[in-house]
């Protein structure tokens, strides 16, 4: 990911804008921002995605709402990548994007080290995962 504007770039931290490019395939598992509205632009192929309790695919060209204290997740159903802005609002979630590239870059941990990492980090955002979800709405996306 790659932060495009962030708190230090606008008074009273009211935006974040990241960049993210999504290999076919890729899912992000279901989870809930409990602190920010978030708006996936997306620039270059598609995504699928599930919003509290609707799948909707989205186009180049279009974007996703997701309110604060609504669960979702989506992905790229391929066949090539998808590449998005996702934006915050309230800004301040870059420092979650920052850990998140030092953890899953870190060739020191295993997956499992990585995954409890970004759960531990995730908790200090706000960010709640619903893993127990994860395999369900996989399949129901398609992915």
């Amino acid at each position: 990911m790659t932060l495009k504007v962030g708190t230090q770039d606008l008074p009273h931290g009211s935006l974040c804008i990241v960049e993210a490019v999504l290999a076919p395939k890729h899912f992000v598992s279901p989870h809930t921002h409990s602190r920010e509205d978030e708006v996936t632009v997306v620039l270059e192929g598609r995504i699928v995605a599930l919003v509290h309790d609707t799948v909707v695919e989205v186009n180049a060209g279009s974007l996703l709402l997701k309110p604060s204290g609504v669960m979702h997740a989506f992905g790229n159903p391929g066949p090539g990548p998808a590449r998005v802005y996702e934006l915050h609002a309230p800004g301040g979630l870059e420092e979650f994007y920052a850990a998140m590239n030092v953890t899953l870059s870190d060739q020191h941990l295993s997956e499992v080290e990585k995954q409890a990492a970004l759960m531990e980090s995730s908790k200090a955002f706000g960010l709640v995962h619903h893993l127990d979800l994860a395999d369900d709405v996989r399949v129901r996306l398609g992915l």
